[in-house]
């Protein structure tokens, strides 16, 4: 309203300054009186000059408000667009990624779906149940027992450390009795290399290949003041060789001390 008022005055003041000099005449009887037109006239000035200064001073804070304004309603209309693309963006991926989620779901559900089947197959069949079990041999895994007297001998397999005989079987005798001396002869279907002893007493004696039939393994020992074979203690040996073996039978030797 006071603007409206400061633009109104703003044209109107210099229109009546104007009749007033138009109106006034130039000179007057009376010297008083044209001293004071003039004062009211330069008031008058004084004052049009204070309302053009305020009327445009107002016009340019209305100016930079109007700008501040318009700049503020142009940022929030770009951030609103900004944010309503972003969200859009945002909800379409996320709804893909769902998607996509609850496919591999239901897939990996049905996937357990089928295995869940399987397994229950798998539960019920003979073999499981053991109703028609499987019969199942690892090779060199069976253990061989041979027995001469009061002496058992066991064999079971064993790693070689011989790169040119891969093929070990480890002989462990046994006996329920203390026994010395000791003498055994073992016999295999085909040549042996090497026969390694694995004790850790003294003794007098050989264990090897026999010098005369490379079928054969000699166990010849003589104990220093003790038995050589104790039932607490037995009488380890490995044999190997170029192939896969089987021990086949045991014999006692005589053991002859020199």
């Amino acid at each position: 309203m006071l603007d409206q008022i400061l633009s109104w005055l703003v044209l109107v003041v210099p229109v009546a300054l104007g009749l007033v000099l138009i109106l006034v005449p130039e000179k007057h009887e009376d010297e008083k009186r044209n001293k004071r037109w003039r004062l009211i006239l330069g008031v008058c000035l004084i004052l049009y000059g204070g309302l053009s200064w305020l009327q445009q001073s107002r016009a340019l804070r209305a100016s930079a408000k109007d700008r501040e304004t318009a700049i503020q309603e142009a940022s929030q209309k770009v951030a609103a667009t900004t944010s309503a693309s972003v969200t859009r963006t945002v909800t379409d991926l996320y709804s893909n990624m769902i998607s996509e989620q609850k496919n591999q779901i239901a897939q990996l559900q049905n996937q357990l779906a089928v295995q869940g089947k399987d397994v229950s197959v798998i539960k019920s069949s003979n073999i499981v149940t053991g109703k028609s079990p499987i019969k199942v041999e690892i090779a060199g895994a069976r253990e061989i027992r041979h027995q001469v007297a009061n002496i058992v001998m066991s064999s079971s397999s064993v790693q070689s450390i011989h790169p040119d005989a891969t093929y070990c079987r480890k002989l462990i005798f046994t006996s329920e009795f203390s026994t010395n001396p000791v003498g055994l002869t073992e016999y295999f279907p085909s040549p042996v290399k090497y026969v390694d002893s694995m004790v850790t007493f003294v003794y007098k004696g050989f264990v090897r290949v026999s010098k005369d039939n490379p079928k054969q393994a000699e166990i010849a020992m003589i104990g220093f003041n003790e038995d050589v074979l104790k039932p607490e203690r037995p009488i380890v040996v490995n044999v190997c060789a170029e192939s896969v073996f089987e021990p086949v039978k045991l014999e006692r030797r005589n053991v002859v001390e020199n």
